[in-house]
């Protein structure tokens, strides 16, 4: 028994590698671009992604199930957004990195760590 695992989030992400986590055990990571077959142990099983504190909805998985990991749309704008307001603070406005523009950055991180960042979905399922 096992499924299949597209990872297509483009940009988002894509110097690091995601863990995929199976009934609450890491069993692999996965880089940008890759496919990836995961064997599953259980009839019923739970699969969810990590990365970097950001996370993935639950989805319940089955025999011959494909996958898809993509960045939800809030979470892929996070880091344009980072440097935009960085950019606008620090050239523009000329304010100080210690006590303007560094608890920006934190807010966005803590906004990032604590939000589902990706969404797992099936794309095909055999029945």
């Amino acid at each position: 028994m096992a499924i299949t695992i597209k990872r297509r989030t483009g940009w988002a992400g894509t110097a690091t590698k995601m863990k995929i986590i199976l009934n609450g055990e890491k069993v692999a990571r996965i880089k940008q671009g890759e496919t990836l077959v995961v064997e599953l142990q259980e009839d019923e099983n739970i699969l969810k992604i990590r990365h970097f504190g950001s996370r993935s909805n639950e989805v319940e998985v089955g025999e011959g199930d494909v996958l898809e990991i993509k960045p939800k749309r809030c979470h892929q704008m996070l880091f344009p957004l980072l440097i935009v307001i960085t950019f606008i603070m620090d050239v523009i406005l000329g304010a100080a990195y210690i006590t303007m523009i560094l608890p920006v950055h934190i807010v966005i991180l803590l906004i990032s760590f604590g939000t589902e960042g990706y969404a797992v979905k099936k794309v095909h399922t055999d029945t």
